[in-house]
């Protein structure tokens, strides 16, 4: 990986991070790397070229749903990172090779989550590894964005800083990690997809910590609710790209503040709390296992082994539900996942007009 040399910068400008144009023929992409650094301190990184074709995709043993962790492809790890924009207004300033690029409020923020105190990391964010302002490069590096995100060692979907709520279930959720870790993690995934109502109650106990003295499961199970209906009603789980995002890798963490878990459980207690809701008198709603069904079934196809009928139901629901700010990205977001050769005759491009797909299913 080659780092950048920065061009001349025209007068004015002299502070101005300016981009150097991508190779298209060799497919290159840039690398942020986040500098490590504390509270406080601005936000500082680099930005790299590289191919994308030098991160090779490996294809882990997989089980039903879940995607085994999977040895890195590469001599460098890098995380794609998947999450809503909010405000497009770009008024904060992230500081690369000693120049400034203007970002949104909300990426400033998270990049403040994701920096390590001590060590850099490397990093795909569409805001910084693309230049926003050429429409040329936007639409090339799209056109890329299966492969970035399916290269990537993994996926991370930024949730928020979170709530008090939201951090109480990552802890809950966390507690199925531990219990998971080990040789026999298939084996346990299989136990759990065929087990009885009272022994997913057992294990209900264990991540509630049912044992501990002056606990008050009833209380404990309310407040996991509380964060399980906080965190679906993230704008994370209501966009139409992040869909795509948390299909195309084989590996999946959802990240609130710093705390962090992995798909598969998550969609393990989640699934356990729909019974419990109705057995305790706690409302609940079918949209939230309805939106992790979703992305189940996404990511089941993706692997080859979900029913193709069941597939369709859920991809022609998916427009009613999920969002996009221009109205081209719901074809454009969804390329990687129809058809992994639909890049080869739907070429995304924003000067294209809305009438362009009018030839499209309503």
């Amino acid at each position: 990986m080659s780092e950048r040399n920065d061009r001349e910068d025209s007068p004015g400008s002299k502070n101005v991070y300016c981009y150097q144009p991508l190779n298209e023929a060799e497919k290159q992409i840039r690398i942020f790397r986040l500098a490590p650094g504390k509270a406080g301190e601005p936000v500082r990184g680099t930005l790299s070229i590289t191919s994308i074709n030098r991160f090779q995709r490996s294809k882990g043993p997989i089980y039903h749903d879940c995607y085994v962790k999977r040895e890195p492809s590469s001599d460098i790890n890098w995380n794609a990172l998947s999450y809503v924009w909010g405000s497009f207004a770009r008024n904060k300033i992230l500081i690369i090779s000693s120049k400034t690029l203007a970002i949104t409020q909300s990426l400033c923020v998270t990049l403040q989550y994701l920096r390590d105190p001590d060590k850099g990391r490397f990093l795909w964010i569409d805001q910084i590894c693309i230049n926003q302002e050429d429409e040329n490069e936007r639409a090339y590096q799209v056109q890329l964005m299966q492969e970035i995100y399916r290269r990537a060692t993994d996926v991370i979907a930024w949730l928020g800083p979170g709530t008090t709520a939201v951090r109480d279930m990552f802890c809950a959720i966390a507690s199925i990690e531990l219990i998971s870790r080990g040789p026999n993690t298939i084996e346990y995934i299989v136990k759990m997809q065929l087990s009885t109502n009272s022994e997913k109650q057992n294990l209900l106990q264990v991540v509630l910590h049912l044992d501990d003295i002056d606990f008050n499961p009833k209380q404990a199970l309310r407040k996991l609710c509380k964060g399980q209906d906080e965190m679906m009603g993230n704008a994370w789980f209501n966009r139409l790209w992040t869909l795509q995002e948390a299909v195309l890798n084989y590996t999946l963490h959802f990240q609130a503040g710093r705390q962090m878990v992995l798909w598969e459980d998550v969609f393990l207690v989640f699934s356990l709390l729909i019974n419990f809701r109705s057995a305790h008198g706690i409302p609940n709603t079918d949209e939230p296992y309805e939106k992790l069904m979703t992305i189940k079934i996404y990511r089941q196809h993706h692997a080859g082994i979900v029913d193709e009928s069941l597939y369709s139901l859920t991809r022609y629901s998916i427009d009613s539900v999920r969002e996009a700010s221009d109205l081209r990205d719901y074809v454009y977001g969804q390329l990687g996942i129809w058809n992994p050769r639909a890049t080869d005759f739907v070429k995304p491009g924003y000067s294209a007009s809305v009438e362009t797909f009018s030839w499209m299913p309503q």
